[in-house]
Order: structure tokens, then C-alpha cells, then sequence
């Protein structure tokens, strides 16, 4: 059994976490939001990124494609213990 100051501190610390949470929490969304307004913008040229969104996913896939065929090959090199020369 708790003594009344104990139950009282126990009810203070708790709305201090409660607050302390709420103020984390309102803080990182302010933060998101303050985000939002600040992210560059990418348009087709810029680098990988190519017109419309399906084209861009397309492009990625294909360079991650292409890029793992060589990887994989080599790692398997690797499991059957073949040397590699670069």
C-alpha cells in the first residue's frame, strides 16, 4: 500500500511524462510539417528521375536489375569458391 505522498508524486510524474510525451509528439509533427515546405523538387532529367512516376520506377528497377545481375553472379563465385580476378 502506497502512502498519500507517495501516490501524489507517483500522479505528478505521470502528467509530467503525459505532458513531456504531448510536447515530443506536437514537436515532431511541427517538424514534419516545417519539412514539407522545404523539399526540393525533382523533375524528369534531374539526375535518374525521368517524366511521370511509373517511367521513374520503371528506370530504378532497371538500374537495380542490371546492377544486381553482376552482384549476384559474383556472389555466387563466392558460395562455390571460385577466385575472382579484377
Amino acid at each position: 500500500m502506497l502512502t498519500k505522498k507517495q501516490n501524489l508524486t507517483r500522479e505528478i510524474l505521470t502528467v509530467i511524462l503525459l505532458l513531456a510525451a504531448v510536447a515530443a509528439t506536437e514537436y515532431w509533427f511541427f517538424q514534419l510539417w516545417r519539412l514539407d515546405w522545404h523539399v526540393p523538387m525533382f523533375y524528369g532529367g534531374d539526375g535518374i528521375v525521368v517524366k511521370g512516376v511509373e517511367n521513374t520506377i520503371r528506370a530504378v528497377s532497371s538500374i537495380a536489375r542490371d546492377g544486381m545481375r553482376e552482384t549476384d553472379n559474383e556472389i555466387i563465385r563466392l558460395m562455390i569458391g571460385e577466385e575472382t580476378v579484377k
